[in-house]
């Protein structure tokens, strides 16, 4: 199943210092994002599905596709248990 997901409306991402961190307004927490992090999260603001974001990711940073498969499975989930993000379809 290729799933697509909507970022929560109380999140909001800020630069400070070269870092990029998502803020909850809901909760007042902060989550850092390393540049991998950055590009899925931008991909996610775009409203790309799971396996779209997969193939960029791959293309982009020369990656194994079972590699990125896991280690993106593994950062939506942190997201959505944070509340930052949820599944749509």
């Amino acid at each position: 199943m290729n799933l697509k997901y909507k970022i929560m409306e109380t999140v909001s991402s800020v630069d400070i210092d070269g870092q990029r961190y998502l803020m909850d307004s809901k909760t007042a927490n902060y989550f850092s994002l390393d540049p991998i992090s950055i590009y899925v999260w931008e991909m996610l603001k775009e409203s790309n599905d799971f396996e779209t974001i997969v193939i960029r990711v791959v293309a982009e940073y020369n990656a194994q596709k079972e590699d990125v498969i896991v280690d993106i499975q593994s950062f939506i989930h942190d997201l959505i248990e944070n509340g930052l993000l949820k599944v749509v379809s």
